[in-house]
């Protein structure tokens, strides 16, 4: 991201803290080192105002117990520590609260999420406004701009795409709320939706270069994930700038390759292993022959 922009500058991305259930404790804790540490390494470079955490912050949240959901949370905010003068959101996903799948949604698991995390509310940072919209707990009440400003721009922020499960969802949103921006994740891919084009225009983010959008296309971001360990080739954190003028600028801060370093890590213990042995055997051959 060009450190020339101006404005408002912040991350989002989808998170996954493995579990106890799925997940033994040497991959367990090599996804830890790996999320802390790629996380420390993007916020440090790109220093946003503003952080974004856009769901899915647990593997097993929905599926655990009270007292577990609770380590879950206090392991979350060790290994994604964000500075005191930077402001937070924490948004639920499925994967926190469940409604997907045979994991249902329950009102209690929602109310330990807010516990945990904090409530889910609109938020203004100097001229925007972001507001949460929980597709997963009601599809049905849709917040209102908290603040009747024509300065203050909106961005509506989702766990589940607003503009991909339904027209009839996004239409309400934008008549409501007429965002200038909508910023999503749950499929664990980066692509770009453009919701006023007819057909629905989407279009993959995989490269390094900076999107920039104008404000009155009312595009929808969704964010990748920032976990190796959710099968996809490619990862990292989205890193987004709303200028002074409105105009977007986006790109993802990819991490580097985990699989391709633990090949490597992988490769060089094998060449160790092999040396080792070599000289094992040639000092119990010497020794056999009596030359050592």
């Amino acid at each position: 991201m060009r450190s020339d922009l101006c404005g408002l500058k912040f991350h989002m991305h989808s998170n996954f803290l493995s579990g106890y259930e799925n997940e033994n404790i040497i991959t367990r804790w090599d996804s830890d080192r790996y999320l802390r540490s790629t996380f420390q390494v993007a916020s440090n470079f790109f220093k946003p105002d503003i952080v974004v955490f856009l769901g899915d912050l647990t593997d097993e949240g929905s599926l655990s117990n009270d007292q577990l959901f609770s380590e879950y949370a206090s392991r979350f905010m060790t290994l994604f520590h964000v500075d005191s003068s930077v402001k937070t959101i924490y948004l639920p996903g499925d994967n926190d609260i469940g409604g997907e799948g045979n994991d249902p949604f329950l009102p209690s698991k929602l109310e330990r999420f807010t516990e945990e995390f904090g409530k889910i509310k609109s938020h203004i940072l100097r001229t925007v406004e972001f507001i949460p919209v929980n597709r997963i707990a009601s599809e049905s009440s849709l917040p209102e701009k908290c603040k009747n400003d024509s300065l203050i721009s909106c961005v509506v922020l989702s766990h589940i795409p607003v503009n991909v499960y339904g027209k009839e969802y996004a239409s309400h949103i934008m008549i409501k709320i007429n965002p200038l921006l909508t910023i999503s994740a749950h499929e664990h891919s980066s692509f770009v939706i453009y919701p006023k084009m007819d057909p629905l225009h989407i279009e993959d983010i995989n490269d390094f270069s900076v999107h920039n959008f104008k404000s009155d296309e009312s595009v929808e971001i969704v964010a990748p994930t920032c976990s190796y360990r959710m099968g996809k080739q490619i990862y990292g954190f989205g890193a987004l700038v709303i200028g002074d003028n409105k105009i977007i600028s986006y790109n993802v801060l990819w991490s580097p390759s985990r699989f391709v370093a633990l090949i490597v890590y992988g490769f060089f213990v094998l060449i160790v292993c092999f040396v080792v042995c070599l000289r094992i055997s040639s000092w119990f051959i010497l020794r056999t022959m009596g030359l050592y």
